[in-house]
C-alpha cells in the first residue's frame, strides 16, 4: 500500500490495496476495513468485507457504494484492493486499511484473534473549478409555418469549449415523455411510445 501523499482532482478515481496474509494454521477467517481518517475527527468506515464474506459500506459512504462508485475486490490470494470511482473534496485525509483473523467455535460464537492496521495514505483532493466547464444548449428549428404531414426539423446544439474532451447525453422530450435519447457513446435508444 502506498504511504506516500496522493494528488488528486475531485473527480479522480482512487485505488489502494492491502496485503493480507495469515500467520496461524489454524483455519481462522479474514475480514478487512477500510478507514478515512481527518484531522481531529474518529475515523470514518468507508467499506468492510466481514468475517463471513458479506460487503458492508459505512453509513457516510452507503449511497455512493449502492450507486457503484465505492468497491471493495479481492485480487489474488492476499491482496484487497480499495476502489473510489469519483474522488470528493470530503474524501481528503489519511486512508487506511484494518484486518482482523476470526476463529469460530464450535458454539458458532466468533473471536478476534489478531488485528493490524497498515500505514495510512495521505490523499488529498483538489477543488475543480465547475466554472470551467459550465456548457450553453440552445435549439434551433426551422422558422417557416408547416403544413400538417411535413417534416419538422429541430437542432439541439450543445456549447462548450474543448467539445471533444468532453461526453454528452442529449434526450428529446414532449409533454414530460422522452421521445428518443443519444447517450454519451453515441446509441440511439427511442422512447417506448414511440418505437415502431
Amino acid at each position: 500500500m502506498s504511504t506516500g501523499p496522493l494528488r488528486k482532482l475531485e473527480g479522480d478515481p482512487l485505488q489502494l490495496e492491502c496485503e493480507v496474509s495469515s500467520q496461524t494454521l489454524q483455519h481462522t477467517h479474514i475480514s478487512v476495513t477500510w478507514y478515512l481518517r481527518k484531522a481531529g475527527q474518529d475515523p470514518l468506515q468507508i467499506i468492510s468485507l466481514m468475517r463471513d464474506f458479506t460487503l458492508t459500506p459505512g453509513s457516510e459512504f452507503e449511497y455512493r457504494y449502492k450507486s457503484g462508485q465505492i468497491g471493495l475486490d479481492k485480487i489474488g490470494i492476499t491482496t484487497y484492493r480499495l476502489t473510489i470511482t469519483h474522488l470528493q473534496v470530503a474524501d481528503q485525509g489519511n486512508i487506511y486499511c484494518q484486518a482482523g483473523e476470526w476463529i469460530q467455535d464450535p458454539d458458532k460464537s466468533w473471536f478476534k484473534i489478531a488485528s493490524k492496521e497498515t500505514q495510512p495514505s495521505s490523499v488529498e483532493v483538489q477543488k475543480v473549478d465547475k466554472e470551467t466547464d459550465d456548457f450553453n444548449v440552445r435549439i434551433e428549428a426551422t422558422e417557416e409555418e408547416l403544413q400538417e404531414g411535413e417534416t419538422l426539423e429541430l437542432k439541439c446544439i450543445v456549447e462548450i469549449p474543448n467539445i471533444l474532451d468532453h461526453y454528452f447525453s442529449v434526450a428529446w422530450f414532449k409533454d414530460s415523455q422522452e421521445m428518443a435519447r443519444i447517450g454519451p457513446m453515441g446509441v440511439l435508444t427511442i422512447g417506448g411510445r414511440y418505437t415502431g
